[in-house]
């Protein structure tokens, strides 16, 4: 199966994309979540013809996605942003998933990119917003992205997602303040791209330590996981930065 390499997808990437080849790497089990029998499909053939993944299942309302989820433990699930999925929308399916499951990656593929859909997926939990207009290749590199903690969505968005979820405010006063100088290091990292690894070794640290480390931010922030966390934190040095050149 051909595609695009990964270096040419025209997706933000922020973590490391695994590497299979010659590794201990489990298969990433996915669910694909669509109203549409076709697309379903579709991805199911595309996904399936890649040794690192397997479709688990698929599903297309809210019942059977947490039936499924219930059932076969999916690493992520790839949610088709439509109007309705059978009574309720991709961003709602989101956050349901979310609720129930909150150690799985949720990523979102839509039709037409929106602004206001992709921040509204974001504060729904959504670790990667695509559009469907991407070729087999960006799909692929996107999910394994996705997998090692990382997040993925496309630069001609990132900029608008940026400006509409890095200045929410989050708690009273000034969130980053309230954290430690080792969790400020953690997060100035995180927010320029670095994976787990990059950071614990950096850092002298363990993964697990760094990720415990995660955690911690994300509850002193009031963020949900790894992206919501880097757009603010990017929104916030970037009002920082204009705050001085304003001075």
């Amino acid at each position: 199966m051909e595609g695009s390499t990964e270096s040419q997808y025209a997706v933000q990437t922020l973590g490391k994309p695994p590497t299979t080849r010659g590794s201990s790497i489990s298969t990433i089990r996915i669910l694909l979540v669509n109203g549409e029998r076709l697309v379903r499909e579709g991805l199911r053939l595309i996904l399936c013809g890649y040794p690192e993944f397997s479709v688990v299942a698929t599903a297309r309302d809210r019942e059977s996605v947490l039936q499924q989820m219930r059932l076969h433990r999916p690493h992520i699930v790839l949610v088709g942003l439509e109007p309705h999925i059978t009574g309720t929308d991709g961003i709602e399916t989101t956050r349901i998933i979310r609720q129930h499951h909150a150690h799985v990656k949720v990523v979102i593929l839509a039709s037409s990119p929106q602004p206001f859909h992709m921040r509204e997926a974001f504060l729904a939990g959504a670790h990667g917003y695509l559009s469907k207009n991407i070729d087999q290749g960006e799909l692929r590199a996107s999910l394994r992205a996705v997998y090692r903690e990382g997040a993925v969505l496309p630069h001609d968005m990132a900029s608008h997602v940026l400006r509409m979820i890095g200045g929410r405010p989050v708690v009273d006063g000034d969130p980053l303040s309230s954290l430690s100088e080792k969790e400020r290091e953690i997060i100035f990292m995180m927010a320029y791209g670095h994976d787990t690894n990059y950071i614990a070794t950096s850092l002298s640290l363990s993964p697990k330590t760094v990720r415990n480390y995660f955690s911690r931010i994300y509850a002193k922030l009031g963020t949900e996981n790894r992206l919501q966390t880097v757009l603010y934190a990017r929104g916030s040095f970037a009002r920082s930065a204009s705050g001085q050149e304003a001075e």
